[in-house]
């Protein structure tokens, strides 16, 4: 019997995967892309992200666990990975569901020298041409699965360019339902600054720049607001942190969530998350991240609030009004209720209901 399975490469994936089952008919199968094996139940992945290697990129292009029939649901296909997966299933007559697990953009992360951008683009151009590979490097949607499911009708228009078409539905997404029960703030100001890898997009240099504002920051600034910064998971490992914003934190990021007023990063996608919970969001910004962030639609509506790399611009910030409520319409529909939503509209896929 064909089954529906669900692709995972951490414990964020798996926790969407579990999530989207439980309201699903049918048998449902993991697909771990650490070791490109299919197992009846969830993986146990501790890594939030791992380098690409020889291996995987054997076991994409063979999955001896993918059946016809299958229905694979792709977390992202911006990678080699995703991309090769893609065009396995189709030599193997399986769907393609993408369940986009962060922001989109329209441009690709411009990762390493043109050089290097430039053999990639011939790399993926070739493999593509000989039918190993479907996508384009770092577009999400390029891969032209058979269905995307949206965080909201905001997302459309980018994913609609990048993959030619492709069925949508703003179905929202798993990660946020939880979100949604987050209790109203308590009274005053406080703001939650979340930090993020910023080499993904940015040199060196631009990356000492974040620390040094990070590390300036007081625990309260002049209007008495709070404040707390939190690390991404994968910052605590990287040289160049300042040790005093190392320490691994002591809540969870929904309760950081929950205890802010205000939630700010340069581009993360704690800031959809924030919009969820009734939060205020705030996009740090400096002139060489604007254009990677105009890029990104929740990020380049102009209701969406920014702030510069600087005290004196931040607390500016806090005092303008947010139409928070739009921005969630648009871009994070559904919260509370995605799962089943999505659950829904992958069984359909599943069953070869049409979706067009």
């Amino acid at each position: 019997m064909s089954r529906v399975v669900f692709a995972c490469i951490n414990a964020l994936h798996v926790a969407d995967a579990k999530a989207v089952a439980s309201s699903l008919t049918g048998p449902v199968a993991y697909l771990d892309l650490n070791t490109l094996l299919v197992a009846a139940t969830p993986p146990t992945i501790t890594t939030h992200f791992t380098a690409l290697t020889a291996h995987q990129v054997w076991g994409a292009l063979r999955v001896p666990g993918l059946a016809q029939g299958d229905t694979l649901v792709l977390p992202q296909d911006v990678g080699v990975l995703p991309q090769i997966l893609r065009a396995t299933c189709r030599r193997r007559g399986c769907r393609v569901a993408l369940l986009p697990d962060g922001l989109v953009s329209s441009d690709p992360v411009a990762r390493g020298s043109a050089l290097r951008r430039r053999a990639r683009e011939v790399a993926y151009g070739l493999l593509s041409a000989v039918g190993l590979m479907v996508g384009r490097p770092g577009i999400m949607g390029s891969s032209k699965p058979d269905l995307i499911l949206g965080w909201g009708e905001g997302w459309r228009q980018v994913l609609a360019t990048a993959s030619d078409g492709s069925p949508f539905d703003p179905t929202g997404s798993p990660r946020l339902d939880a979100y949604e029960s987050v209790a109203d703030p308590e009274p005053g100001t406080r703001l939650l600054v979340c930090s993020q890898p910023l080499g993904l997009v940015a040199d060196r240099a631009l990356e000492s720049r974040w620390y040094a504002f990070l590390a300036g920051l007081p625990p309260r600034l002049t209007d008495d607001a709070e404040v707390r910064i939190r690390l991404h998971p994968v910052e605590r490992e990287l040289p160049g942190v300042p040790e005093a914003l190392r320490s691994t934190p002591a809540t969870s990021l929904r309760d950081d969530v929950a205890w802010a007023t205000h939630v700010a990063a340069p581009f993360s996608t704690v800031l959809a998350e924030a919009l969820v919970a009734g939060r205020i969001p705030l996009a740090l910004v400096v002139d060489e991240l604007a254009g990677f962030l105009d890029s990104i639609p929740l990020f380049a509506d102009p209701r969406f609030p920014r702030a510069g790399w600087s005290q004196e611009s931040v607390e500016a910030a806090l005092l303008e009004p947010v139409q928070s409520r739009q921005l969630a319409d648009a871009y994070v529909a559904g919260a509370g209720t995605a799962s089943r939503r999505v659950a829904h509209q992958i069984q359909r896929l599943h069953e070869g209901r049409d979706h067009a």
